[in-house]
């Protein structure tokens, strides 16, 4: 491998976007795309997870976990943020509202630190879930001194032309989905997933999307299946950004060809 491949790829960040619908029950699934991607950073929507299931009986232990579960009875909804253990990432409570909303503020080498969120706006909601989205972002512009943002998730708001910028005059969600356009315009966020994200028998939407304020770094997104029998896509974003990773703890190396051999088995018999 060339030099400079192997430098593009160590700032190459990976970032996948996934609705779940109940993670729990899709592990193996999980784990399936986590070894053959191997994300830095996964957005979940829809994990379904509860206080009763701990954070290891899904993720490997390579992958640590910031999660907003839904507290309420009805089952479905929660988001959470998985990331490498190598990255320095650290959860920005201070940041979220009263919605399916995490930041994570990740750390990054020579430049200032991104915030990496996840949403989720269930299809029943009204305005409620945009109007907490805006005063999250809101807080970021008043208190955080990241200026970058990557923040991906469900917004179930199909009626968004995405490539005009636009929401059809007769659209069935035209006032929520215009409201979605206004605070990310607002907010100089643009919308980076441009092919449908959810199908069905007879429909085909952008449902799953990516959003930052700053594309020019937004190297390549892509399509994946979803987890297991699911009618979502998983969103690929690879970003150049080159954030900071710890260092393992050495490794002890032992000769073997100094070793001893008598000495060994007469104190393994003891």
């Amino acid at each position: 491998m060339n030099s400079s491949s192997s430098t593009l790829r160590k700032r190459t960040l990976k970032v996948v976007t996934v609705n779940c619908q109940s993670i729990k029950s899709k592990v193996r699934e999980m784990e399936n795309l986590i070894s053959t991607t191997e994300p830095d950073i996964i957005l979940g929507t829809e994990s379904w997870l509860n206080s009763s299931i701990t954070d290891n009986e899904i993720f490997p232990d390579t992958y640590s976990v910031i999660r907003k579960d839904r507290i309420t009875d009805t089952i479905g909804g929660g988001v959470f943020i998985a990331y490498s253990n190598a990255l320095i990432l650290s959860h920005r409570a201070d940041l979220n509202t009263d919605s399916e909303i995490l930041w994570a503020q990740l750390q990054l080498h020579g430049s200032k630190s991104w915030l990496i969120g996840c949403f989720y706006r269930p299809p029943s909601d009204g305005e409620h879930s945009l109007i907490e989205w805006e005063k999250s972002l809101d807080r970021i512009r008043e208190r955080s001194d990241c200026r970058n943002i990557l923040i991906g998730g469900d917004f179930n708001l199909p009626d968004v032309d995405w490539t005009s910028n636009s929401v059809a005059t007769l659209a069935t969600r035209g006032v929520l989905s215009q409201r979605l356009l206004n605070i990310s315009n607002d907010h100089n966020l643009q919308q980076m997933v441009s092919s449908p994200t959810h199908r069905t028998d007879d429909t085909e939407n952008i449902l799953d999307l990516v959003f930052t304020n700053n594309p020019t770094v937004i190297d390549n997104l892509y399509h994946m299946p979803g987890l297991g029998i699911c009618k979502h896509d998983a969103i690929m974003t690879q970003v150049n950004i080159n954030p900071q990773r710890s260092r393992s703890p050495p490794r002890k190396i032992f000769k073997y060809k100094n070793l001893d051999t008598d000495a060994f088995v007469a104190a393994a018999k003891d």
